[in-house]
């Protein structure tokens, strides 16, 4: 840029000058020693012969040598081919298989890639509804888990290995000593599988004085309450996004986590590509924190978790639906719900309304109001039959076996999966009612606190 003397500007063209720092246009000696030698600090470094660098790389080697030698170690193992070579196994071939992962009680399809009979991979099944050939994060890192050195090998007794007999003989002692099972307390996690919901039944019909507890920290409690107020009976209630004009998320992280989450983001994300045959979807998220439904929301608001079910009265009394109530909600803004109702009337039939599973029934019983009155069940929003094998008031059945722990009245305890002494709720003090029961088993993959 040229500079004239008498203040007007140079018409001239001139040749822009590129630096590369201050040093060079200080033109300082430091600059040009580090220009003209790329490695100006050499001369600092040990001088080092020929015959010394051989020296350093046969020392070298001969240490990744000693990696090799892992007999030093390690006890030696024979590896032996196969006596009879499982049918169509080629080795090095990778082979799939068709599974389900189990979370919170709902399946996710996905497909698991072996080498050599040994899983390495999972992947979503393209073909299963639950994922359509996606897949999410933790499902994904779960093949880790079968590799995993910390896994217990085989079943202990008050710390010390036992034998698996001795342990069953323990559990059936303590069975037949009871009257029809009683006294004895199952324990598991949410059930969706039907093997698993079929054996547990079996053993109830054996044993129909036992009683079986379904518990998780993060259950859908206020979910199932709310339908159930809604329906008049226990429902599962799924979304089908890919039809939805409009979504209206409230404090729900449905793209992320819950029952669908995978279909859900690829339903949505889908309608969220330029050029698709049913154009852009809109989605208004409220919610108390960040989720990634908030995210991608192309109109967001922060509400107070306490505030959700009063929105949702309000979003209900403006469109319309008998007998609902509500009032303004700090935080949201009046023309934005003004802008909502004007969308949803707009989108009769093709938006949904969903609820985080945290929020209170109330919440959930009017979410379901709202998309019944817009006409969006049967079209995004879908009423099922219950998908869990047992559906029921986790909370309520958690306290119930606690006050059985602390009465004495539980006289087995036999915990299938989970880990309720680190995750139950802190006054609950489950380890030192968990001391109380006489007899305690856990089945677990890892040596954790219960």
């Amino acid at each position: 840029m040229s500079h004239p003397m008498n203040g007007t500007p140079d018409k001239r063209k001139s040749k822009p000058v590129f630096i590369r720092g201050l040093e060079e246009l200080e033109n300082k000696a430091e600059f040009a020693e580090l220009a003209g030698d790329e490695f100006p600090h050499r001369k600092s470094l040990l001088e080092v012969d020929r015959r010394s660098v051989l020296k350093l790389m046969g020392a070298a080697s001969a240490l990744a040598g000693l990696g090799g030698c892992r007999s030093l170690i390690l006890p030696q193992k024979k590896v032996v081919p196969f006596v009879k070579q499982p049918e169509d196994a080629v080795s090095g071939k990778t082979t799939q298989y068709a599974t389900v992962y189990n979370l919170n009680g709902f399946g996710i399809g996905v497909l698991a890639t072996a080498h050599d009979s040994r899983p390495t991979k999972l992947e979503g099944n393209p073909n299963h509804p639950s994922s359509l050939g996606g897949l999410d994060a933790q499902t994904m890192a779960q093949v880790v888990s079968l590799y995993d050195p910390d896994r217990l090998q085989l079943p202990k007794f008050k710390g010390e290995p036992t034998s698996w007999s001795d342990a069953l003989a323990a559990l059936r002692g303590a069975l037949s000593e009871s009257k029809n099972g009683a006294g004895f307390y199952l324990l598991t996690e949410t059930v969706g599988s039907p093997t698993l919901a079929k054996q547990v039944q079996d053993f109830l019909k054996v044993y129909p004085a036992a009683t079986w507890v379904q518990w998780e920290p993060a259950n859908r409690d206020n979910a199932r309450e709310g339908l159930k107020t809604a329906f008049g009976q226990d429902v599962h209630v799924a979304y089908d996004l890919a039809k939805a004009d409009v979504i209206v998320s409230l404090d729900s992280d449905f793209l992320y986590s819950g029952p669908g989450a995978v279909r859900y983001a690829r339903d949505t994300m889908a309608r969220r590509k330029p050029g698709h045959p049913d154009g852009y979807n809109r989605i208004y998220a409220f919610e108390s924190n960040r989720t990634t439904a908030g995210v991608v929301a192309d109109h967001r608001a922060r509400v107070k978790a306490s505030g959700i079910a009063r929105l949702a009265g309000l979003l209900a009394s403006r469109l319309g639906v008998a007998g609902a109530t509500g009032g303004e909600v700090a935080g949201v803004d009046a023309k934005l719900i003004d802008a909502l109702v004007k969308d949803l009337n707009a989108s009769r039939g093709k938006s949904a309304v969903i609820v985080g599973d945290h929020q209170p029934p109330e919440a959930h019983a009017l979410a379901a109001a709202i998309n019944e009155h817009l006409g969006n069940v049967g079209t995004t929003v879908h009423v099922l039959e219950p998908v869990l094998a047992k559906p029921t008031n986790q909370g309520a059945e958690f306290a119930a076996l606690l006050q059985a722990m602390g009465t004495g009245e539980a006289k087995t305890l036999l915990v299938l999966g989970g880990n309720p002494v680190y995750s139950a709720y802190g006054d609950t003090k489950f380890a030192d009612l968990l001391a109380k029961v006489p007899l305690s088993a856990t089945l677990s993959l890892y040596n954790d606190e219960t």
